[in-house]
């Protein structure tokens, strides 16, 4: 076995190498991607743990919709109200994006017409009701 400490060349120096460390750099890839595939195995089993233990959530979650909620009107909600808000805005329907007609201050005093939701109907437009109180 020739091993020149001192070669020259580039290719001899990378043959020198081989010779040297070929055993040693195959055990490193190996165990690399030894390591590799026991990874992506535990990742793959934990997964299908973790999809076995949510699936029973995900059904019970489809199966209940949203329900939009129902509020039954009685006459003693309907009346005047006090506008608690330092600024309230009256909108054009029951909506945080439609237009505002316009504006009303802490302590105005407003007729609510219907509920609808958290809504509240004036004569002139919607504002939320959480933002009244009762006379």
């Amino acid at each position: 076995m020739n091993l020149d400490l001192h070669a020259k060349s580039p290719l001899q120096r990378v043959r020198l190498f081989l010779k040297l460390y070929s055993l040693p750099v195959f055990v490193a890839i190996f165990g690399i991607a030894t390591y590799c595939m026991a990874y992506e195995k535990a990742h793959e089993l934990k997964t299908q743990e973790t999809l076995k233990t949510l699936k029973p959530q995900i059904n019970i979650a489809q199966v209940q919709a949203p329900i939009d909620p129902v509020l039954e009107v009685k006459n003693q909600d309907l009346g005047e109200y006090f506008v608690e808000a330092s600024v309230l805005n009256v909108r054009s329907q029951a909506s945080i994006q439609s237009k505002i007609n316009a504006k009303l201050h802490r302590s105005d005093s407003v007729k609510v017409l219907a509920l609808e939701g958290e809504w509240a109907q004036l004569e002139n437009g919607w504002v939320l009701l959480k933002y009244l109180s009762r006379v």
